[in-house]
């Protein structure tokens, strides 16, 4: 019984324990939307939209439609048509939005009921701010675009860009004035700004407090009571949004209140904010100014009234949380980073090269941005930084030794301790064990971080940080997707005047289309694949198949006496390959189940058809779920060798890397159809266990000779 599924107390059901089958968790087919035959509606036609979309993506204004429909009408005279339609737009409410996903009949088997609670933390009702809620039984303009989702929909739905996803609901403008910096405009400033929010949450506000009784898409009448769980948001934003004064006030962190010169003491812990305390302070300031002052200035809070305070069950200083994007990958790598240019500086241009050479040579692998250079990085990107930071500390580690340099040592300590806490944070679901795990490595990271700033002081190198201060359902990185398309419309569609309803009005009509767009690509694909998978390397489809495995990029087949010219230059992995894989067959088959009734003779002329693209099906440790992973086995992937690695299961418990070299496909008379893999293991021996590895945690793995590659199952 590894499952205990605890239910709402509300619920008054018993804990529900269930072995690993029983629970389920591995497929959810009931989340897959169903394919839309008509995806294109309101419009009449599939022509009808690509027209309109063809329009907004060239920012074309009425007169050059009327121009181009003349010209198609000219051309074609009677053998196509389409309907032209004047669409008006309107920026809905946020509790009109609300109520329109609730009625969405394809969204309407995700939303969350409110009856069971799985004892994980990946979906944002499963945490415990969610349980413990008890409801009644009744260029050069910047602005903040506010985007809204839905947390009651999976992640999956809530972070995508189609329908249930993203929405941009309100274009908050930046002030400017000659005042600009005072301490009383920037107070003006967030009262606007919370005025401004105010305009989005005046209904939500309202059915929080008394509740809203709506006829859902089952037509079953329901109770709503709406709060606000998540605010995600970087800093400054996140400043903004809980009115705190910013980096430099006596309490900086808009969740707790840590005093400023106590940020770096990450083993201790401090009392977080609450509603009640802002409240009472703001009370204390509208009676006796220099009395409110000396509280709020206690609390780094500004004498501004929260908008969020008026939704009740929902406190700003909980909702806001850790934002891996701004904080890890464009914040502490970004000054990691730093730290190491100018210590591979401090050690000259050959060192620098050696490092540059080793990062333009990394393996280039699905998912991973690969780079060319560190030491002239100049991109802001923070899913490139996030790549970089793992790149950039196994290139470095055989360059920063502790007697050569002392501080690059002292900085890959703590980049190792980085990198722990960021594959811990960017998981997609938490438990008990791996938040432990987190404030585990937290210490550790806090360790190193001080002998680091230790050795700083005593280094010649000038110019090291001294001054270091101090996330999946929580990351701006969704909505960070939503400021190019602003920025487009900014720059093409507006008049660079009243920007925000242009902005608005322009991004409701290319935010419709988009979505649709989705749903007319799911379509498309759909007819496409019908279910049997893509083949086309560029654009894998990571759900088109069944099964635990699918090769791709089939080559012409073979005899297996011309193996030994599939390179080009003379590759030991391939010496004596048809006598090593006869052997394979007829001693290894049988352990793998396979009967054989007798000695099976591979003759020279024997066929086998290469595959130089493998996919694969597995169940991720992470979250339980099916996931696919992509591997290259050729010689010219983009103009470049690519020979992924993978994690084999090599014996009854054993499980070993290996690198692939060669997966082809045959046919065995009377035994049946099979695709195999030539494999290089990682298995040789390395010697006595070195300082480096037990310092930095590395886990150190050594190829066996390409002589000794091993035929395995795919």
């Amino acid at each position: 019984m590894e499952f205990k599924t605890m239910y709402h107390p509300s619920a008054g059901r018993e804990p529900l324990l269930q072995m690993f089958e029983e629970f389920g968790v591995n497929s959810h087919p009931e989340e897959e939307l169903p394919v839309d035959e008509e995806p294109w509606r309101p419009f009449c036609s599939h022509g009808d939209f690509e027209f309109a979309e063809i329009t907004l993506n060239a920012a074309l204004n009425k007169s050059q439609i009327n121009a181009l429909l003349a010209l198609i009408g000219r051309i074609l005279r009677g053998e196509s048509w389409f309907v032209k339609h004047d669409i008006t737009t309107h920026a809905l409410p946020l509790w009109d939005w609300a109520l329109d996903l609730l009625a969405n009949p394809l969204l309407a088997p995700h939303f969350h009921n409110g009856r069971e609670f799985e004892h994980f933390y990946n979906e944002p009702w499963m945490g415990d701010q969610w349980w413990d809620t008890r409801l009644s039984s009744h260029g050069t303009v910047k602005g903040y675009p506010v985007v809204v989702r839905c947390v009651n929909l999976p992640v999956g739905i809530q972070n995508g860009e189609a329908i249930g996803g993203g929405r941009v609901v309100r274009w908050l403008p930046i002030i400017y004035a000659d005042e600009e910096g005072k301490p009383g405009f920037i107070n003006l400033k967030r009262v606007i700004w919370h005025e401004a929010f105010l305009k989005l949450l005046e209904l939500v506000a309202q059915h929080s407090e008394s509740g809203y009784s709506h006829t859902c898409y089952d037509k079953i009448a329901r109770w709503l009571f709406p709060i606000i769980l998540i605010l995600s948001a970087d800093y400054e934003e996140q400043c903004m949004m809980s009115l705190t004064h910013g980096h430099h006030s006596k309490c900086p962190c808009p969740v707790c209140l840590v005093p400023l010169e106590e940020l770096s003491e990450l083993s201790r812990m401090f009392a977080f904010r609450t509603v009640e305390e802002a409240i009472a302070a703001l009370n204390v300031y509208k009676v006796s100014k220099a009395r409110g002052e000396e509280l709020l200035k206690a609390l780094g809070l500004r004498a501004v009234t929260n908008v969020f305070w008026l939704i009740a069950h929902s406190d700003p200083h909980q909702a806001i949380s850790f934002d891996c994007l701004h904080a890890l990958h464009l914040g502490m790598w970004r000054h990691l980073l730093e730290e190491l240019k100018k210590i591979l500086k401090a050690l000259g241009r050959d060192e620098e090269s050696k490092v540059e050479k080793q990062v333009a040579s990394f393996p280039q692998w699905c998912n991973l941005n690969h780079f060319s250079t560190i030491i002239h990085i100049t991109f802001s990107d923070g899913n490139k930084m996030q790549d970089l930071s793992k790149q950039a500390f196994y290139s470095a580690v055989n360059v920063l030794n502790q007697r050569t340099s002392p501080e690059g040592y002292k900085l890959l300590h703590i980049i190792s301790s980085y990198l722990q806490l960021d594959s811990y944070i960017g998981l997609d679901v938490h438990t008990s064990s791996t938040l432990a795990a987190i404030d585990a490595e937290l210490l550790v990271f806090d360790s190193a971080l001080k002998e680091y700033i230790e050795c700083a002081l005593n280094s010649p190198i000038v110019g090291l940080k001294l001054d270091w201060g101090a996330v999946c359902n929580y990351s701006t990185r969704t909505n960070e997707k939503l400021h190019g398309p602003l920025k487009e419309a900014y720059e093409r569609q507006s008049n660079r005047k009243d920007i925000a309803d242009q902005i608005l009005h322009v991004d409701t009509r290319k935010f419709a289309a988009k979505m649709l767009r989705a749903h007319v690509d799911v379509l498309d694909e759909w007819r496409t694949f019908a279910g049997e998978g893509n083949d086309d390397d560029e654009d894998p489809n990571p759900v088109a198949f069944k099964g635990h495995i699918k090769l791709g990029s089939t080559q012409q087949p073979v005899a297996i006496q011309d193996t030994k010219t599939h390179s080009s230059q003379l590759d030991r992995a391939f010496q004596g390959f048809h006598k090593k894989f006869s052997d394979f067959i007829n001693n290894s088959l049988p352990t793998y189940g396979y009967r054989l009734e007798r000695w099976v003779t591979i003759p020279t002329n024997f066929l086998i058809r290469e595959h130089c693209f493998l996919k694969v099906h597995y169940e991720s440790t992470v979250d339980w779920k099916q996931t696919t992973d992509y591997l290259r086995c050729t010689p010219g992937f983009h103009g470049q060798p690519r020979y992924d690695c993978a994690l084999i299961q090599l014996a009854q418990e054993v499980s070993v890397f290996v690198r692939l070299v060669f997966i082809f496909s045959c046919q065995l008379l009377d035994v049946g159809s099979f695709e195999f893999a030539l494999v290089q293991p990682f298995t040789a021996g390395i010697g006595a266990s070195r300082r480096l590895d037990r310092d930095l945690r590395l886990t150190h793995v050594k190829a066996v000779p390409r002589a000794s590659s091993i035929f395995i199952l795919v």
